[in-house]
């Protein structure tokens, strides 16, 4: 793996958990899982049969795995393109940020 995917990798997590801290994680955007829904219906006794939460399941890993594939495809073109950082550059930001030894 290259610096510059370490760093990008490395900023990613620290903001995801940044985020998680701070109640605010974006990654909660994504439509609610199938498994949600099924565990909600179950709780209610409002289900619409094992079939239709299969295809809703099946239908909703679909969705996700398109969400990843073109972020890694944006990812990838940010690295070719060379819009990458030092990983030493980003952790000793991320040091200073939140008061880390080195």
């Amino acid at each position: 793996m290259g610096r510059g995917n370490t760093a990008a990798a490395f900023k990613y997590f620290a903001t995801v958990k940044q985020e998680v801290a701070h109640g605010n994680d974006s990654r909660k955007t994504r439509t609610q899982s199938p498994i949600g829904s099924i565990c909600a219906a179950s709780r209610t006794g409002r289900g619409n049969g094992l079939d239709d939460l299969l295809a809703d399941y099946l239908a909703w890993e679909e969705q996700d795995y398109e969400k990843s594939v073109e972020a890694i495809r944006r990812g990838n073109e940010d690295v070719l393109a060379g819009r990458t950082r030092p990983a030493e550059e980003v952790f000793q930001e991320l040091r200073l940020k939140y008061g880390l030894p080195r």
